[in-house]
């Protein structure tokens, strides 16, 4: 909510924001400054910020990004990686990329992404981290960030926050998730309040963030699926532009139930037709079968067809007992087999008889 006569203030809040997203510096004073941040490292100079890269062993090369941190819709943003260097001196390739972009943002580097300048004209408002990682041919630089904030100024010279949600995260059922809007801020350095809220979720299902005011919000999420929240940012005037992140949520693998069927009896050279239907996987993963004998009839030769498919059969040759497993899998966990016994009789006498309930013994 400053008017223009605040701004040089307010840009140097600004860059203190960005420096804590990784991306900005120190102050934007015409003085120089240096500042160390996570073993990388940010400087200033007349208004032109510079982020130096982690220097890591000594061998590897140093990457290194200068540039302007604020930038206009539809304007030009050019940053530069002609500092980043190499300690044998050997000649540099450079590979730009996009960490982060506005909600619904294209944007794309407008001479390719391996040259020393990245250009690139912003389409939304937002904040546009650039990443530049260089290398010599053989040896790969530590990746730098730089942070470009993208704003709308009103007619009373108050420009809108900008609103960051973080990246997306993957978690497994009955995590405790962390949302992050602290890469939020506001071109005037006005401090800012913050809304959070569901947008979707798997089946519908609710869930409670602990606090939805306040930069980092948690809740628990009960089902797998993904949830997508929208975060937006106020300066006590102005309400910035939804910004989203998205939560992808799994469940923890368990093996699947095999499940081979009721036992049955037949004749010789009767088709018998095995099924695995009842079988089943709690994640709701796709499963794979395999049918084996774990016994048959000493000189039998009969065969399982389809032995790992769902639907399998037999034919037997021989009289006796046929002892088959079913094992079930989910592409990781095998289940415990279970076993399926076909009694094979020679006679339609002797398969009725077994059919015939047994005597009860006179008292």
């Amino acid at each position: 909510m400053k008017m223009d006569t605040m701004k040089p203030l307010a840009l140097a809040a600004l860059m203190g924001l960005l420096a804590a997203c990784g991306g900005g510096g120190g102050g934007s004073s015409d003085d120089e400054s240096d500042e160390t941040n996570g073993g990388s490292q940010t400087s200033t100079d007349g208004g032109a910020t510079t982020n130096t890269g982690n220097t890591g062993s000594g061998n590897e090369p140093v990457a290194a990004i200068s540039g302007t941190e604020m930038g206009q819709l539809g304007g030009l943003v050019t940053l530069n990686g002609a500092q980043s260097t190499d300690p044998q001196g050997d000649t540099l390739n450079y590979t730009w990329t996009f960490v982060d972009r506005p909600l619904d943002s294209t944007v794309e580097f407008l001479a390719g992404n391996t040259n020393s300048e990245a250009l690139f004209s912003p389409d939304r408002e937002g904040l546009y981290i650039v990443e530049l990682i260089v290398d010599d041919g053989s040896t790969q630089s530590a990746p730098v960030e730089f942070t470009v904030a993208v704003g709308q100024v009103a007619d009373n010279g108050n420009t809108i926050p900008l609103a960051s949600a973080g990246v997306g995260q993957n978690v497994m059922v009955g995590d405790t998730v962390t949302l992050d809007g602290t890469g939020s801020a506001d071109p005037d350095g006005d401090s800012i309040t913050y809304a959070w809220r569901l947008v979707s979720s798997p089946n519908n299902v609710g869930v409670v963030l602990d606090d939805p005011t306040i930069a980092q919000p948690s809740f628990i999420p009960p089902i797998k699926g993904e949830y997508i929240f929208s975060l937006t940012v106020n300066d006590g005037e102005l309400t910035s532009a939804g910004a989203q992140t998205s939560v992808i949520v799994e469940e923890e693998n368990v093996a699947p139930i095999a499940n081979a069927g009721p036992d049955q009896k037949v004749l010789i050279g009767q088709v018998v037709n095995l099924s695995a239907a009842g079988s089943f996987d709690q994640n709701g993963d796709p499963l794979n079968f395999e049918w084996r004998f774990v016994s048959k009839p000493l000189g039998s030769l009969t065969i399982i067809n389809n032995f790992i498919l769902s639907d399998a059969s037999i034919i037997p040759d021989m009289a006796g007992q046929y002892i088959i497993q079913l094992i079930a899998n989910d592409f990781e966990f095998d289940s415990e087999p279970d076993q399926i016994t076909i009694t094979v009789f020679a006679t339609q006498e002797e398969l009725d008889a077994s059919n015939q309930p047994e005597a009860e013994p006179e008292p």
